[in-house]
């Protein structure tokens, strides 16, 4: 418990204490080098704590997991080049696209990779159920650091556990991290394109619980 904590304080103050948003530095790249360093830590950390976790780390290519990641791949590209902004160039789609798989390659190799692994030693399933409790309760911060309303955050924290719930089976099936972290960016693509406006106004209102606990439901049931 002791280490648990201390990982999700470094993950979450230790990090942020590096002045990496100081440094003038063009577009997104800022952000680009944060995750990197995040990214490097965990791999560092699952490394030292939980070793048996880093074969997941490898590139595993099937059939059936190109597929999925390109079928997604091409929905989410055209859900995001409808609702991207107009007159937004070619770059800042691109520069959209490899913002979002930054946050699914560093929330992925942290929550799927680190703390999955943690928990692995009590067993598969505890380790299933705790990694996504603790994905879905990290978006708590959002309600402090995000802007997010007490109603919409509660929201967020029980999709983002049916979600990473959904991802943990998928690594397990395929015993590798390249699958859910593709899929997590491309669940994430879409939002960038979200008028700023229209933005603020869906995370500063009220959950609509029904589709909420609809898509818990559906996740859970698809990985099991």
């Amino acid at each position: 418990l002791l280490i648990f904590v201390a990982i999700e304080l470094l993950q979450f103050k230790g990090i942020a204490l590096i002045p990496v948003y100081k440094l003038h530095m063009p577009g997104n790249l800022n952000t680009y080098l944060y995750r990197s360093i995040s990214v490097a830590s965990s791999i560092f950390l699952i490394w030292i704590l939980a070793p048996t976790a880093i074969s997941r780390l490898r590139i595993r290519f099937t059939k059936f997991s190109v597929a999925l990641t390109l079928s997604c791949l091409i929905i989410s590209v055209y859900i995001g080049y409808q609702n991207r902004v107009s007159g937004a160039g070619l770059f800042s789609y691109f520069d959209a696209f490899i913002f979002a798989m930054f946050i699914g390659l560093d929330e992925e190799i942290f929550d799927r990779g680190l703390i999955f692994g943690l928990f692995e030693r009590y067993g598969v399933e505890i380790a299933l159920a705790l990694s996504s409790l603790v994905f879905g309760l990290e978006h708590l911060s959002n309600y402090f650091y995000g802007g997010e309303s007490l109603s919409y955050v509660m929201g967020h924290v029980v999709d983002a556990a049916g979600f990473g719930y959904f991802l943990c089976a998928f690594m397990l099936i395929f015993r590798s991290l390249y699958l859910p972290i593709f899929l997590h960016g491309i669940n994430d693509f879409p939002w960038m394109f979200v008028k700023e406006s229209d933005y603020n106004r869906i995370i500063s209102g009220y959950t609509d619980w029904w589709p909420v606990l609809l898509q818990f439901v559906v996740n859970v049931m698809v990985a099991r």
